[in-house]
């Protein structure tokens, strides 16, 4: 599998699903994780695509890659059907720099909100264009220049998935960083990740599909889901009483993501 610096921490309970899967593949299968530092999704999305360049004869290859959902990705590659966070990733909230707005609640309403943060997203992140598509002013940056500009004050919050951004939080303050979640908005869309493989080699997708249903059927999916703490953490912002959602159109959202059954997502 294919991973951009960082990633180990950002998707590792995606990472976990996929070796979950491989236990129901049926002959044993192992997991190999392929770093590719200074690599964007784009390039990372053109290797698995390619392989590696003529000219780059060290440049490793890879099979499947975890990223979330586009209609580029679904034209270009085979999409497992299966969203690996039920739906967490598109549940968003903003990391901002603690004292921001003096704490103040942010306006429950998207078309005076829009007027007055800005917000950072990935360069190349399928949210950027939702957040943008939304009418918002965005700052699109690499996922590690993203935290500087943060501190920085070069835009109000960075939008996180609520099962990803405790973890970061505490990354970040071990280093040094003062960051907190804003405590009033939820923003919410139809968004996962999902395995991604070559055009060409639909028999790793099939066997993939059939492990992660394999998975589903027979529980261990959901118990799995469960008991990630930064799931339950994710399912706690979710459901508190005190937190205004905001729904957004995703404009890359596509048929094949409209019709996924309601029981994979929360």
């Amino acid at each position: 599998m294919g991973l951009q610096p960082g990633d180990e921490h950002v998707i590792s309970y995606e990472i976990g699903v996929l070796r979950m899967a491989l236990t129901f593949f049926p002959t044993d299968t192992s997991l190999d994780l392929t770093f590719l530092e200074n690599t964007r999704q784009k390039r990372l999305f053109y290797l698995l695509e390619h392989g590696s360049d003529e000219d780059a004869d060290d440049e490793p290859s890879f099979d499947v890659v975890i990223s979330a959902n586009s209609r580029d990705r679904e034209d270009r590659f085979l999409q497992v059907a299966i969203p690996l966070t039920r739906g967490l990733l598109g549940k968003r909230v903003l990391v901002i720099r603690s004292g921001w707005n003096e704490g103040k609640p942010l306006p429950c309403d998207l078309e005076t909100l829009r007027t007055q943060i800005t917000i950072g997203s990935g360069t190349d992140w399928p949210d950027s264009d939702v957040f943008e598509a939304a009418g918002f002013p965005v700052a699109r940056a690499s996922y590690e220049g993203l935290w500087r500009m943060l501190e920085a004050g070069r835009f109000d919050g960075l939008n996180r998935g609520i099962q990803e951004v405790e973890a970061e939080l505490a990354r970040e303050r071990a280093s040094g960083r003062s960051f907190s979640i804003e405590g009033s908005v939820l923003f919410s869309y139809r968004q996962d990740y999902f395995l991604y493989v070559r055009k060409d080699n639909r028999a790793l997708h099939d066997k993939l599909e059939t492990a992660l249903q394999a998975a589903y059927d027979s529980g261990t999916f959901m118990e799995n889901f469960r008991s990630d703490p930064g799931n339950e953490f994710a399912l706690a912002l979710l459901n508190d009483p005190d937190r205004c959602e905001i729904d957004l159109h995703n404009p890359n959202v596509s048929n094949a993501i409209s019709t996924i059954g309601p029981d994979y997502w929360e």
